[in-house]
């Protein structure tokens, strides 16, 4: 069996190639962290100064390594004759050359570098250097995730890679990718030793422009493989013709950031153990385009696929090849498409995060999901690199955050991502409220949060369900009608009636769902909602909208409770009848305005409360008083004497008789206002 990377990691000597602790006299503002010494600088350099300057930090084959990747991250390939040439004169090998080019794919994107990679093979076949294609991979398809985690790890510590349970299915396929393909595709090639790849990477992102980010990770990862700040000043500064102005100030500023950051024990070149193994392929460009398909096999859970059909897919990416050829961009008529077209070509322009905002808002508003456009930034990896793809998920994922964040408050939380995912399309969240345990026996209460755009399946529960909305505005769709989901709304779905409940487009939404007919109600998935039935149920739906009168709570109660055990101003509305259908126990809700309280009392069958508005004191005998508030649940258990009160303001909460049939309520003494007050006080 083939032993994973780190196990072959073996000290040796440090390979640089590059002369160290030499610098030519150059302007000390070069090394400036001020960005306007820094320009002036820059724009104050002579050629001879910077000739100087590079010549002494940087040997002719790492210049011409460093010119051969930025060449190919540009899409200069007229220039790449003259240079492949100038690297043979200078005593580069054909499989040096054509390596470089090839790892620069990661980072400027396959079919660019692989365009740049068949100009050096024509190049070289035309200079009798040609030689036979023989493959340089070394990790299996059972073994290159394994294998690029270890070399990620060796480079950059072992904290790199790790895929946490927690991760939604876009972060963990994203660093899934990183490991696999950037890492397992390309590091562990033979060709090129380790750490002249992690150099390269550098000169490549430098190419791409607008990804500091990813330039400051990779600074530092030279650092730590022993080159110096001047050797990485040395390259940008060769390549200004090549990248111009703008690229060459960011390169050098990120430099200059962490320049002087200790690195107490750089990491040495590994001697490593590769073998290559056999492929199909008859050139280097070829394979290179043949290794792109690792972007489906790495996505095992689908994700793409789910978020796009095969024929938007198609659109995209030859919407984005379109741009990387400098031809005319193919657009779409549909409404849904296009504004993914557009998102798919900021990724490839880089640089243009700032629009992702007002360009996520369109897409909400044409059907598409936050998921969905991930889902594209995921499909154009391998044309517009990892930097690209990192600043334009960092992007949409920060739109998302502010577009939920302007909505609602996630009274209840948005918790874990929702482990029935598959059956929706786009992100929602997923909370138990209730115990469903013995001790209470009343049906599930779950709380559902959809991200804008997000919905169901189409499907139906054998029993039914209901669904108590709390936050944001949704859809709910049958098969011949449609209604907008507001809070405040309760919905009966009966058993077996197929429908779909989703988030609008323009709004995160929460329902709680009650599983009612417990342990005789069944959900039965069918197709997917597609996106021409979402969009016409959405325009069905807002058709039919009323206004609802402005509440003060999330639900409205209109019944005054007075009697027994009650005390100021409490109102009571019945939100679930208990009945035969649903077979579900009475939920009721209650209104304590400030002042309000119960006396003292128990519940024969125990009590559950859910609190959805305001702040209240409750407290069981024995134990201290507290202060619940929007999104607290409390289960009272069968007997155990407590009492609730409002504190200064409003208090709501949804009550749940437990265990249905043991309903008698056994009232005690009275709780003074001062008591309530005292609490309160200690509180703050």
């Amino acid at each position: 069996m083939k032993k994973t990377l780190l196990n072959l990691f073996v000290a040796a000597s440090l390979f640089t190639g590059i002369p160290a602790g030499v610098s030519a006299e150059i302007s000390a503002d070069i090394r400036s962290k001020d960005g306007e010494r820094l320009a002036a600088a820059l724009d104050g350099l002579s050629d001879a100064d910077r000739a100087d300057f590079v010549n002494s930090n940087l040997d002719a084959k790492f210049r011409h390594l460093a010119r051969l990747v930025t060449l190919s991250a540009n899409h200069a390939y007229d220039k790449i004759p003259d240079e492949v040439k100038a690297s043979l004169a200078d005593g580069l090998t054909p499989v040096e050359i054509k390596e470089a080019i090839y790892h620069s794919a990661a980072y400027c994107g396959y079919t660019r570098a692989a365009g740049a990679l068949r100009i050096a093979e024509e190049t070289l076949e035309t200079l009798g250097q040609g030689g036979k294609y023989s493959s340089r991979i070394t990790s299996t398809e059972k073994n290159r995730y394994n294998d690029g985690l270890a070399v990620r790890r060796y480079l950059f510590g072992p904290q790199m890679g790790t895929v946490l349970p927690e991760m939604d299915e876009a972060t963990r396929l994203q660093t899934i990718f990183l490991s696999g393909m950037c890492f397992g595709d390309f590091y562990n090639r033979t060709g090129l030793p380790l750490l002249t790849r992690e150099f390269i990477t550098f000169s490549t992102i430098v190419g791409n422009g607008n990804c500091g980010s990813q330039l400051t990770g990779h600074a530092m990862g030279n650092l730590n493989a022993g080159y110096s700040a001047d050797n990485l000043r040395a390259a940008v500064l060769y390549n200004q013709e090549i990248n111009g102005r703008e690229k060459t100030l960011l390169a050098l500023s990120v430099i200059n950031s962490v320049d002087g950051m200790e690195i107490t024990n750089p990491i040495r070149e590994p001697e490593r153990k590769l073998r290559t193994i056999r492929t199909k392929y008859s050139s280097d460009s070829e394979e290179l385009l043949g290794i792109m398909s690792h972007y489906k096999s790495d996505d095992n859970n689908g994700y793409v696929d789910a978020n796009l059909d095969s024929q938007t897919q198609k659109i995209i990416t030859d919407a984005i090849q379109a741009y990387i050829d400098g031809k005319e961009i193919p657009s779409s008529d549909n409404p849904q498409i296009q504004p993914l077209i557009e998102l798919a070509l900021l990724s490839a322009q880089g640089g243009r995060e700032s629009e992702v905002p007002a360009l996520y808002r369109r897409n909400l508003e044409n059907g598409n999901s936050g998921e969905r456009m991930l889902a594209v930034a995921l499909l154009a990896v391998p044309y517009n690199g990892y930097p690209r793809t990192l600043n334009i998920m960092r992007a949409i994922s920060a739109a998302k955050a502010q577009t939920g964040n302007a909505e609602i408050s996630y009274m209840f939380g948005r918790s874990e991502v929702n482990p029935y995912g598959a059956n929706f399309t786009g992100t929602s969240y997923l909370k138990f409220l209730v115990p469903t345990e013995k001790v209470f026996n009343v049906p599930s209460f779950g709380v559902v949060t959809f991200e804008p755009c997000t919905r169901t399946d189409w499907h139906y529960h054998t029993g039914g369900q209901i669904l108590l909305v709390t936050e944001g505005e949704g859809v709910l769709g049958y098969e011949d009608d449609a209604k907008v989901m507001k809070p405040g709304d309760v919905y009966f779905i009966q058993p077996g009636q197929r429908h779909f409940h989703s988030a609008k487009n323009s709004s995160w939404f929460s329902h709680i769902a009650l599983g009612v007919n417990s342990g005789n109600n069944s959900t039965v998935w069918q197709e997917k909602v597609s996106n021409e039935e979402y969009l016409a149920k959405l325009q069905e739906a807002a058709a039919k909208d009323t206004e609802r009168a402005a509440k003060s709570t999330v639900f409205a109660a209109s019944e005054k409770v007075s009697g027994r055990g009650y005390s100021g101003d409490i109102y009571r509305a019945t939100l679930v009848p208990s009945e035969e259908v649903f077979n579900s126990p009475e939920v009721q809700f209650f209104v304590m305005e400030k002042g309000a309280k119960t006396a003292w009392h128990s519940h024969e069958g125990g009590q559950v409360m859910i609190v959805t508005d305001g702040k209240g004191v409750y407290q069981e005998e024995g134990s201290e008083a507290r202060i619940v508030s929007a999104g607290d649940v409390i289960t009272c258990a069968p007997g155990t004497n407590h009492f609730h009160a409002a504190a200064d303001e409003t208090f709501a909460y949804i009550t749940v008789f437990a265990n249905p049939g043991n309903d008698s309520v056994t009232w005690g003494r009275n709780v003074s206002g001062s008591a309530i007050k005292r609490i309160i006080s200690s509180q703050k």
